[in-house]
């Protein structure tokens, strides 16, 4: 396996991907995914599509292969033209790993299972929010996080006493891949609008503050952008769950 063709087998790890995401934007040259386009054109990409259909590492999706909650329920081997005319968006077609393409990435990923996790994260001043992990320790350290790695202007803190375990046997960690045990947690949360500002101080360097929503500025104290620095540290290292082959 090459390291073009391990790329899209590596986009699709998580979730279905549509053919037409990952072809360039002819204004902006950016895809629809987060990741940097390759320098291939549509027919270089189909060519690499069809021999991994072909390994029966991949299978194409329409919207017929989904049930009623989104789940994928089947799917199908495309023809070389079929391809060709869904990355050109003539036809609405997704890509999907099989087991055999899962083992095929895991063979040169090294996969480490138990820092996988998901975690969607809602937006409602008082919402309810879930973490699937594989290892306790990571989804204890997520909910003890979740002031410190809140995502833009926002605040989110747990509402104590709503933190609800379960464990997972089997772990359904991916729809291609099944594991002995995983857990889900679930919780309850409240959510606050901060703006973020930095100042430079003569006598101390950069300086840290919030503008709350009444307005008032606050100094964010040492210890908790010590405490953040960490946190977003640890959550950086432990997204990092396996090898990008592609960057080998």
């Amino acid at each position: 396996m090459n390291k073009f063709e391990y790329w899209f087998l590596d986009t699709a790890i998580e979730e279905v991907i549509g053919f037409s995401w990952i072809v360039p934007d002819e204004q902006y040259g950016c895809i629809a995914i987060n990741r940097d386009p390759l320098e291939l054109t549509v027919d270089e990409i189909a060519n690499i599509f069809y021999k991994l259909f072909q390994k029966g590492y991949l299978l194409a999706a329409s919207s017929e292969d989904f049930d009623n909650s989104g789940q994928i329920k089947g799917g199908f081997m495309p023809s070389l033209l079929e391809i060709t005319a869904a990355l050109r968006e003539e036809v609405n077609l997704g890509y999907y790993l099989t087991a055999q393409g899962g083992n095929q990435w895991e063979t040169v990923s090294n996969p480490q299972w138990e820092q996988y996790f998901s975690w969607p994260l809602g937006i409602e001043p008082v919402n309810e929010g879930e973490i699937v992990c594989g290892s306790r320790e990571v989804g204890e350290n997520l909910i003890s996080m979740i002031h410190l790695l809140s995502p833009g202007n926002s605040r989110l803190e747990v509402i104590p006493g709503t933190v609800m375990w379960e464990t997972l046997t089997p772990w359904e960690a991916t729809y291609w891949k099944t594991l002995p045990i995983g857990y889900r947690i679930r919780y309850q949360f409240t959510y606050s609008d901060v703006e973020e500002y930095s100042t430079f101080e003569e006598d101390e360097g950069w300086v840290e503050w919030i503008k709350n929503e009444d307005g008032r500025d606050e100094r964010q104290p040492i210890e908790f952008v010590r405490q953040r620095q960490q946190a977003q540290e640890w959550y950086r290292n432990t997204k990092r769950w396996y090898t990008n082959y592609y960057f080998q």
